[in-house]
């Protein structure tokens, strides 16, 4: 499941989707998320479901990788549905003694998981074809105007994005040190729970070893280099919007609007 784990993962291609500006991915991503909590229609979670598949399509990668991003949760997505399966009213659809599934128990499960499934399929879109540089400047770009309240805008986009590129790294690591603790004869996989989560603390140090290793050799890089955080900063790549981000923005600005309004037919 370690491995499988692939949300900060950048992956290089030239399509449409790789071509925007890292602000347009970012802000259309998040704002993707917020909207998908409003949505309680079936209609709205179609025009989302086709929204995101499109991106997906015009990003040219697998869609084996987005369905990886899956694999890493699924049990998260399942438990979620099933906790929601035997919660709410409604009229019963199957009775089961104490527990029972009811109509609105199912539509329930079927609307939590969808918003599960289409969050982390968001996420990794806007990982998969946004490097960690371009996450730094189009953050930095958009809490520029909280500098004027004093906000380090600048440091603090850089450390989202070395958060973000830190998780792939950590979850090799992590892979690599369970698989050499087993050739060791560890079993992660034998036990009840609390025998498990016990067999996993000889993984936690030297993962946290290795995390503050990587962390130092970072700061040295960065430290060589001459990289000063703050507003004195110049920048090698511009950002500028193009019609592309225009035509993007306008088609998320209209779906959202299309859901809002089918909320109040």
């Amino acid at each position: 499941m370690i491995k499988d784990i692939v949300l900060g993962k950048y992956i290089f291609k030239s399509s449409f989707v790789h071509s925007l500006d890292p602000r347009t991915k970012i802000i259309s991503s998040f704002a993707f998320m917020l909207i998908i909590f409003f949505v309680n229609s079936f209609f709205g979670y179609a025009l989302l479901a086709t929204l995101l598949i499109a991106f997906i399509f015009l990003s040219s990668i697998s869609p084996l990788e987005y369905i990886k991003s899956l694999r890493a949760l699924w049990l998260l997505i399942i438990l979620a549905f099933i906790f929601q399966l035997f919660s709410g009213n409604g009229s019963v659809l199957l009775n089961l003694g104490i527990l029972r599934i009811t109509s609105d128990g199912l539509y329930n499960a079927i609307f939590i998981s969808l918003r599960l499934v289409f969050i982390l399929e968001m996420g990794s879109l806007l990982t998969f074809t946004t490097s960690p540089t371009q996450i730094t400047d189009g953050l930095e770009s958009i809490f520029s105007p909280l500098r004027k309240l004093g906000f380090p805008s600048q440091e603090m986009a850089m450390m989202l994005s070395i958060s973000l590129r830190f998780i792939p790294i950590l979850a090799d690591e992590t892979d690599r040190i369970m698989k050499a603790q087993a050739s060791r004869g560890a079993r992660f996989d034998e036990g009840g729970i609390i025998k498990r989560i016990k067999s996993f603390i000889p993984v936690m140090i030297p993962l946290l070893s290795s995390a503050i290793r990587h962390a130092k050799a970072l700061a040295t890089a960065m430290e060589s280099r001459c990289y000063r955080g703050g507003n004195n900063r110049t920048k090698f790549h511009i950002l500028q919007y193009k019609m592309r981000d225009y035509i993007t923005y306008s088609i998320f600005t209209i779906s959202f609007i299309c859901i809002v309004i089918s909320k109040r037919l």
